[in-house]
């Protein structure tokens, strides 16, 4: 975990996170105004799960070559990336942040998804709440599995250890206290999917 914090924070001079102390609060990032944290809204639909970094393990199952189960540590090891993303909620509120952690597509490469595989399901520590996302659009748009929150690492109350940063997606595709990643052939229709909310959840401009 050292080396990693060592390796980070060089990459966070180099890309402009070395502005806030680690761990301090960023307000602005690159010109945007973030969102403070203490403005920002969540909401979820069971009670907030107790994670122990001890016992935790990231789960990469479903349609691999090669399943995995990853420390905290070992998912943080991934490259990090750090983008501003503007999280939407379909009852019509919504921030703008900094979101930092590794790619999921980087993480399930890992993996060695199957050629058919077309869906990444997202699991919450709890086992009430899931969701899915197109394996094409993980890709593309470079998904991020937050560990941070506008240079502060997640708290329990918003989706420790970590949280699907959804980019261009309503809120109910943002997945918190993720503890498992399924690949699937299949589509999947989640907590809020399975009660009418559209599987594409994209955000309405």
């Amino acid at each position: 975990m050292k080396k990693h914090r060592t390796f980070f924070m060089i990459v966070a001079f180099l890309t402009g996170l070395a502005t806030a102390a680690w761990g301090q609060e960023m307000t602005e990032y690159e010109g945007r105004k973030l969102t403070p944290l203490v403005k920002q809204r969540t909401t979820f639909v069971e009670s907030v799960p107790r994670i122990d970094l001890e016992t935790y393990r990231l789960r990469i199952v479903g349609r691999v070559g090669r399943p995995l189960e990853l420390r905290y540590d070992e998912v943080l090891a991934f490259p990090l990336e750090s983008r501003v993303i503007d999280f939407h909620c379909v009852e019509g509120w919504g921030y703008q942040a900094l979101w930092t952690g590794p790619k999921v597509a980087d993480i399930i490469a890992e993996a060695r998804p199957e050629a058919n595989v077309k869906t990444v399901v997202f699991y919450a520590a709890g086992g009430t709440y899931s969701s899915a996302l197109p394996l094409d659009y993980v890709r593309s748009k470079g998904i991020i599995l937050a560990s941070r929150i506008n240079n502060v690492p997640l708290s329990p109350g918003r989706g420790f250890p970590f949280m699907v940063a959804a980019e261009s997606k309503y809120g109910y595709k943002w997945v918190q206290w993720v503890e498992r990643i399924e690949l699937s052939e299949k589509d999947y229709f989640g907590f809020w999917e399975k009660r009418g909310y559209s599987n594409r959840a994209d955000i309405r401009e």
